[in-house]
Formats: structure tokens, sequence, C-alpha cells
């Protein structure tokens, strides 16, 4: 049996690796287009544009992987009845089960030179760039535009941050958090600017963070279901039986998840299943960002309508947010605070029923919760 996976980012790279962790000896082919073999994309932000690490540290196998990598490639279209990927170049690539796990590309402005950060040379040319200094513009108040501030003031620019919403994070935090963030970056010298538009003039750099748009054209074009992303199943099945999709580009019940533990866990629980192996996927959402000596963490889901518990001193750089739902924690923020990422995942998992007044008592320990 002949395995394709189209994308050789860091969903691909997991597919290919767990096939062969669950004994699959047959052949596996990982097309990518990019000229990296498969990698992780969180350090891009990080690490590698702070020139903490190099980029190879972000390759996933660097003592190779047992696949064949067809990198530098385009799938131009896939043909189900022939089981059959046609490519950019005219060739042609048979399988007997495709994954797709084309990820995303980011969203662009009509900008000539902006600086976007989604690959690993998109952080090289932006390293470059804040290296030499100056006036930084950050269009897009998300997580890449946060960081990417972060690292911009660490390099010494003076940093804008445009949003054109009312907030920060306003799609995915409380507007708790979004003044917290707000205060982080000011005291850290970035000016801010909300329900604003961009103006480009005098500015050395300016990144661009205004989110990723799915890569679902070629399952679209081969007719499958798609809907804010691939659909799939709790298995990662599309609807076709043999083809399978992953990551950013896969949307399960309705929801994309773009995070570095989903693209490794969905990858890994739809292996199996890719095997015949059949392994339901239901964990948790997790996601973290570092910005300067800050670190927050994020579980699960939060709805509008849930109860907010703050532990902790928001002003202190580290406290919990937790989101409650009939006394049941359905999402939680950690700033700066392990411990209560670790016990808050197991209370979400067990969906054990917790008294708020308890939950925002720091006296209180969250493994004494585990045991009520």
């Amino acid at each position: 049996m002949r395995i394709v996976i189209v994308g050789a980012g860091q969903a691909g790279g997991w597919v290919a690796r767990a096939l062969r962790d669950e004994g699959f000896t047959g052949q596996i082919t990982l097309v990518g287009e990019e000229a990296h073999p498969p990698y992780q994309r969180p350090p891009l932000s990080k690490e590698v544009l702070l020139g903490d690490v190099p980029p190879e540290h972000c390759y996933l196998w660097p003592a190779g992987l047992d696949a064949e990598l067809r990198l530098n490639t385009r799938v131009r279209s896939i043909d189900r009845s022939a089981r059959q990927l046609r490519l950019a170049d005219g060739g042609t690539i048979a399988y007997d089960r495709l994954c797709i796990a084309t990820g995303g590309r980011v969203r662009r402005l009509d900008m000539p030179g902006a600086h976007y950060l989604r690959t690993i040379d998109d952080a090289l040319a932006l390293r470059a760039a804040l290296l030499r200094g100056g006036s930084v513009l950050v269009i897009g108040g998300g997580w890449i535009g946060l960081e990417a501030a972060a690292a911009a003031r660490r390099f010494g620019c003076s940093v804008t941050v445009v949003e054109a919403a009312a907030r920060l994070c306003s799609r995915v935090v409380p507007p708790m958090l979004s003044e917290y963030l707000h205060g982080l970056h000011h005291r850290n010298g970035v000016t801010i600017a909300c329900n604003a538009t961009p103006d480009v003039a005098a500015h050395d750099t300016i990144i661009v963070g205004i989110g990723i748009v799915p890569n679902t054209e070629l399952a679209e074009d081969a007719g499958l279901e798609v809907a804010n992303g691939i659909v799939v199943d709790e298995y990662g099945t599309t609807s076709d039986a043999d083809i399978f999709a992953v990551g950013d580009v896969a949307a399960l019940n309705g929801q994309r998840i773009e995070s570095w533990a989903n693209a490794q866990n969905q990858a890994i629980a739809t292996a199996r299943s890719m095997l015949g192996k059949y392994t339901p996927y239901s964990e948790i959402p997790w996601f973290w960002s570092n910005q300067y000596d800050v670190n927050l963490q994020f579980l699960g889901f939060a709805r509008p309508e849930d109860e907010v518990v703050v532990r902790g001193d928001v002003a202190s750089d580290r406290f919990s947010l937790f989101f409650l739902s009939s006394d049941r924690i359905s999402a939680m923020i950690a700033a700066n605070s392990m411990k209560d990422i670790r016990a808050g995942k197991r209370l979400i998992e067990r969906g054990i029923s917790v008294s708020p007044d308890r939950l925002a008592d720091p006296s209180q320990s969250l493994q004494d919760l585990l045991k009520a």
C-alpha cells in the first residue's frame, strides 16, 4: 500500500512518523511546496526570529524520516477516480490512501515590501529587517503580531501596533486579558492603536499579521466537502473514505484549530485510523504564546456566556483565568503558571464540579480540587 501526504509541515510530518511508529512498512511519499523538510512553526515567531536558535532547530526529524520527500513540489489536482495526484510539473503520483495536510497561507494586504511570518524564509527575512533597527509598524493585534512586536522591541526598534478591532486578540480572549496584553506591551515601549487603520508612511519595516486562510482548494476541486476547512470526522476521514485531512486545514465539528498541539496530536490519531486502527481524536485544544518574559498558555474553548474566575493578581504577570459553565471548567488561560495549567487540564478532562470561590483562592491547592 502506498500512502501519500500532501503538505510537508508539522501535521504532514507527524502523519508520516506515526505511520512508521504504528508498524506500517509500505511506501510513504510526503509532498511539500517548501524547500525545507517537515518543521514546526511556533519557534519562527520566537526563538528563530530572535536568533536564539538556527532554523534547523525547527526540523521535526533532523536525522531524517523514513519516507520519500518530494520538496519544492506543488500538487495541481487530485484525481479521485484514478487515485492519483497531478503535479504542477506535469508528473503524477499514485496513492492508495491520501492525507491532505496543506495547512494555511497568510492573509495578505496590497502592500509591497511588507513582511509576513509563516515560513522559515519569512522569519529569516524579517529578522534581517529588524536587525537594521528603525521604526516598525505591526498591522494586526493577534498572537503573531504581538509576538513580532515583542521581538522587534528586543532588537531596539520603535514599534507601533495597529488593530482594526476595538481590542487586542478580541476573537479569542475576554476584555480583561486584552487589557492585560495592552498594558504588557505599553510597559515595554510599544504604541498600540485599536479601532484604527494603518498609516504606512515613515516606517522602516511593516509586519502584517492578520490571520491565515486554509488551503482547501485541492479538496474543493476534487469535490470533497469543505466548510471552514476540509470537513473531517473524529477519525480524520473526509467525505471520501480513502482521503484524510489533518492540521490547520481540517475542520472537525465545524471548527479548525490552528495550533502546534493539534497539528501533532490529530496527525497521530489520524495515522492510526488510516491503517484501520480507528482512533477518535478528542484532545483539549492547547496553545501558547511567549511575549517578553511572559508565557501565556490556553486550554479549551471559552464561550461568551462563561463565568470568568480570576486566580492570582493580573498585575503581577502571574495569574490564571478560568472559564466556568455550570461550575465546570470549559477553558482556562494562564500567565507564567505552569502548575495551574497542568491541574486545570485534569479538571477539564474529568469534568469535576468546582467552587468558583475555591478556584479563585490561591491558598487553595488545585490538586485538592482534583480529589473532590
